[in-house]
């Protein structure tokens, strides 16, 4: 199963939300902060039956061009992206196949 951009900012926004935070350097440079996104980003996407391994790659560009630069690096630490290569984003190689 994989999980499109848009679905990925609107968990994003969510915490964000209930947490009342601002900023992504707000998250990044407090390890507890960043702990709390962390689990709460995991336990959404667990709960949405997503995996490790299994965020498409190609989301990466699109949350990277709305400046989701936070959720997409809690994406790369927890592997939630498969191994990819950046520059194998804009050759077509990936492709969204099952959008929730």
């Amino acid at each position: 199963m994989m999980i499109n951009a848009r679905s990925l900012k609107a968990i994003d926004n969510k915490i964000w939300n209930k947490h009342g935070w601002e900023s992504g350097g707000e998250i990044q440079e407090d390890a507890n902060k960043q702990r709390l996104y962390d689990e709460e980003l995991s336990a959404e996407l667990s709960r949405r039956g997503i995996g490790k391994g299994q965020v498409n790659p190609i989301s990466y560009l699109n949350l990277e061009d709305w400046n989701y630069h936070t959720l997409n690096s809690a994406l790369e630490r927890l592997k939630y992206y498969p191994d990819f290569k950046y520059s194998e984003l804009r050759s077509g190689k990936y492709k969204m196949n099952k959008v929730i």
